[in-house]
This record gives C-alpha cells, structure tokens and sequence, in this order.
C-alpha cells in the first residue's frame, strides 16, 4: 500500500471514491461531474489538503481535510455561484434538496463555537475496510495538521452513521451534537494534538 498527497487534479477519482464508498449523504446524491467540480474546489485552495491510498496504482481510499471550514465554505460560494445555481436547479424538483443546499450555506454559523479545522471526509473501498487502512490516513492527517501549526480539530458525523463508532475508536471526543439538517441530528467529536 502507497499513500501520497491528494493533488487537484485528483478531484475526479475522489468524487468516484465518495460516491463508492459513502452511502447516503448530500454530497454523494449529487452527480459525479457535480461532485468532481466541487472537490476541485475544495483542492483548490490551500488550506484544504487530504490523502490517497493506492493498492497496485489503484486508489481504495481518501481523506480530506481544511484548516479554516469557515473559509472553505465562503470561498466555495465566492467562485462557485453557478455551480451552486446548477445544483439547486437539478434538485429543484426534490423540496427537500434544496432545504439541504441552503442548511448547507449556513453550516459554518451553527459551528461557530467550534475549532475551524475540520476532518471533512474519508472514504474507504469495502475491501479494505477493517485493514488499519483508515486510520494510517488519519495519521497522516494529523501529522500534517501538526505541521501547519493546529492544535485541534473537528469532525462532524450525522448521529445514526455507523461511522461514530469509527470517530470514538481514532480518538475523537464527543463534544457536542447540532443539527446540520433540520431535525437531523448529528455528533461533533473533537481531536486535540
């Protein structure tokens, strides 16, 4: 197994790897050229960064980071506007799309009271899961959070994903839980380095 630095031009093969390995969620009911035009946003700038584990040149797995989501989501809008009209306009039929686009825009006020450095995402091929695999790329992560000088960080996971225990076994503390989407709960786990 090789594990390197996400680069912006591997915007494709992670939106590939959300949509394969993450059920559910806003971001992966999106299309894939969508989500390819939002994580080469995200990649984009420099305080998001994340990495790739690849089997035989083939990628299994991702994480993503941002050192200031505060950032992240008010540039995504600056430089995305018409991305932003392309996604409503393909949910425009689903209502409750749309509630979840707008709840989006105003997730960095309901975080305020939290470190801005986030885990964003990790996603892992189900044959690989349970290798130790995640975790490495959450080390590597955190190595280089360390680097840039952060002392902690968030992740924030709906409340009935299997993935809370995942957070609780990686170190993460359950600090609090909000509501991203309404009437959805979910948990914020906190990582201090």
């Amino acid at each position: 197994m090789k594990y390197r630095q996400i680069k912006i031009s591997d915007a494709k093969t992670i939106a590939s790897l959300q949509k394969e390995t993450i059920s559910g969620g806003f971001l992966s009911s999106l299309d894939s050229q969508t989500l390819t035009k939002i994580f080469f946003s995200i990649l984009s700038a420099k305080e998001n960064f994340g990495y790739m584990a690849m089997d035989n040149n083939v990628p299994v797995g991702f994480i993503l980071m941002t050192e200031d989501s505060d950032h992240l989501y008010s540039n995504f809008i600056k430089k995305n506007v018409f991305l932003g009209f392309r996604i409503a306009l393909k949910k425009i039929l689903q209502p409750k799309n749309i509630i979840k686009i707008i709840e989006h825009l105003f997730y960095p006020k309901k975080k305020k009271k939290f470190p801005k450095a986030e885990w964003l995402s990790i996603g892992v091929q189900k044959s690989y899961r349970r290798s130790g695999l995640a975790s490495h790329l959450l080390s590597l992560a955190i190595k280089k959070t360390r680097s840039k000088g952060i002392k902690e960080f968030v992740a924030i996971v709906g409340s009935k994903l299997p993935s809370n225990k995942f957070m609780v076994t990686v170190g993460g503390k359950k600090i609090d839980q909000i509501e991203v989407h309404n009437g959805e709960k979910s948990n914020v786990y906190l990582w201090k380095l």
